[in-house]
């Protein structure tokens, strides 16, 4: 597999984006696996119930650790064009180039992609990995369970691990070469905002940013509810990717919220050395007021609990994640007797909120004919 503008010659010259970008991740996700104090470090990260093993991230967790780095470090590429040679800046540049990726909606939200010259796409754990066979040495360890049978294909995203390959004693020499002074002084506080979140924080900041952008995957979620309803042939795929959209309604329409103030929070107090990093993460990272108190996100917020409700009565799950509540919650609003005598009724509603939730804001045909 080869990818646009690198080869393995060029890969060991200093400035390859990916050669960069493998050295910057590596080195930020440095900071979060081995903590200069950790005590500290315990009482912010866990383990937690959602994450018992923070010595290694779940894919997921990975992938939305990426966003941040990426984000960020693009943000910081054009805001400290500005910066003034008294802060340091002799040329206007401390980033030399953003980091090669670009952001493509998928399972769980955004997350970064590359391309290879072939047109096909891969999100940020399978870069890492193919990027590291061309690369000067290995710095992630993939881990895939052993009840797949060592067959990454068999293994749902989750379930994948990564950490970095090994310890370093001086982190700093991970950005030895490629890297100009400024832009280790930018990696260094990108690293201290990634150290200071839990995981949760971390999927809840690298997942959203925007009010624009929390609406468009909140209805990605809505596009997958719809057909997981209409498929007939597979039902154990329809019902996995229903109480999957569901469960993802829930954590994006209100789930999140703490978390991602707690998060931003935690990002403003860490980049405060840099007056310009601290602007980019005012500027890319909005209040939390400004993305969730919006009235097209209360809309899922209202519908979020019935939705998983209806998710679990047409898969015929009892308990779960959310025990009885989310059921219940879908109970009150039809009648039980009718989804039991007809299951369909249940898909029917679950399309009838999608629709409601649609309205003016993003039309689309939605029938009930292959119900």
């Amino acid at each position: 597999m080869s990818y646009s503008s690198v080869s393995s010659k060029e890969h060991d010259q200093e400035f390859c984006p990916y050669a960069r970008a493998l050295k910057l991740l590596e080195y930020v996700a440095h900071a979060w696996f081995y903590p200069a104090d950790k005590q500290i470090a315990h009482s912010i990260r866990g383990p937690s119930p959602e994450h018992p093993d923070v010595s290694k991230l779940q894919a997921i967790y990975f992938d939305k650790f990426g966003n941040i780095v990426a984000d960020l470090w693009e943000c910081c590429y054009h805001a400290s064009r500005d910066v003034p040679a008294s802060q340091g800046s002799q040329d206007g540049h401390w980033i030399a180039q953003p980091l090669p990726f670009r952001t493509r909606v998928g399972l769980h939200g955004p997350g970064k992609i590359i391309e290879n010259t072939e047109g096909d796409s891969l999100y940020l754990v399978d870069a890492v990995d193919q990027l590291q066979t061309i690369a000067d040495r290995k710095r992630f360890e993939l881990e895939v369970p052993l009840f797949t049978h060592g067959n990454p294909k068999l293994s749902a995203e989750r379930e994948l691990y990564i950490r970095p390959a090994q310890k370093h004693s001086d982190p700093t020499l991970l950005l030895s070469t490629g890297f100009t002074d400024r832009e280790k002084r930018v990696a260094l506080q990108l690293s201290a905002i990634v150290a200071s979140l839990s995981p949760t924080e971390m999927r809840a900041l690298g997942t959203h940013h925007s009010y624009a952008s929390t609406l468009r995957d909140l209805n990605f979620e809505l596009k997958k509810i719809i057909k997981a309803c209409e498929m007939e042939t597979n039902e154990e795929a329809s019902h996995r990717l229903l109480l999957s959209a569901t469960n993802e309604v829930a954590r994006k329409s209100f789930g999140n919220r703490h978390a991602y103030e707690r998060a931003r929070t935690k990002a403003l107090e860490n980049s405060s050395v840099l007056q310009f990093l601290s602007d980019s993460v005012k500027m890319f990272y909005q209040p939390s007021s400004a993305i969730w108190d919006n009235q097209s996100i209360q809309v899922f917020v209202k519908e979020a609990a019935v939705m998983e409700g209806l998710a679990h009565i047409i898969c015929g799950k009892s308990g779960g994640s959310h025990s009885a509540d989310v059921v219940a919650a879908a109970e009150r609003a039809l009648r039980v007797d009718q989804l039991k005598a007809n299951p369909k009724n249940a898909k029917t509603h679950m399309l009838k909120v999608c629709r409601q939730i649609f309205g003016a804001n993003e039309p689309t045909e939605l029938t009930l004919e292959k119900l």
